[in-house]
């Protein structure tokens, strides 16, 4: 596809386009759907691959780093899940979107505990609406992935102060001790 120029500064910087996977039957959805993206690729660039199957969809995440991933909701749900998770155990977790019929109550909260989700209802699917789904799923996405990072860096520190041959002593602002460390 054609990249978009992101000019800052003075600098110019290749805006690469985000790669989105379709994981569905229907081909009529995916020639829609690449349609709308391609109709606003001035606000979000992007590249949209399709997968008929979930085994498809696994081997192709394999082989290339997509950013999102688009589900259609007859994929089967619990195998959706299923598919996410394991990525998010290997750890890559990639943000998703479902595009629902009517998925029923359940469904979507089994996908909400799954981690990153969105909703969005097939009837309603039009430029703006997609474009902010998926911008709005990649933010809570890397927000999420900052948050993970944090905690982490905040579990090496705790496990180091624990660990140090050191005495370390934290008391509040009136000198009242806190914490000492088993040193």
């Amino acid at each position: 596809g054609s990249g978009a120029m992101l000019v800052a500064t003075g600098t110019q910087t290749a805006l690469s386009p985000l790669q989105v996977l379709l994981v569905g039957q229907k081909e009529e959805d995916f020639f829609l759907i690449r349609e709308i993206l391609e109709r606003n690729s001035g606000m979000l660039p992007a590249e949209l691959d399709h997968a008929r199957s979930l085994d498809e969809a696994h081997c192709m995440l394999q082989q290339k780093p997509y950013e999102l991933i688009l589900f259609e909701h007859e994929t089967g749900n619990a195998e959706a899940v299923r598919l996410l998770t394991e990525f998010h155990h290997t750890g890559r977790s990639v943000p998703f979107i479902l595009l629902t019929e009517n998925a029923d109550e359940r469904t979507i909260a089994e996908l909400i505990h799954s981690g990153n989700w969105n909703c969005v209802a097939k009837s309603q699917l039009d430029g703006a609406t997609l474009v902010r789904s998926i911008r709005s799923t990649m933010a809570m996405h890397s927000m999420q992935k900052e948050q993970r990072s944090a905690e982490e860096s905040l579990r090496k520190l705790s496990s180091a102060v624990e660990q140090s041959p050191d005495t370390v002593v934290i008391t509040d602002r009136q000198g009242v001790i806190e914490y000492v460390n088993p040193a």
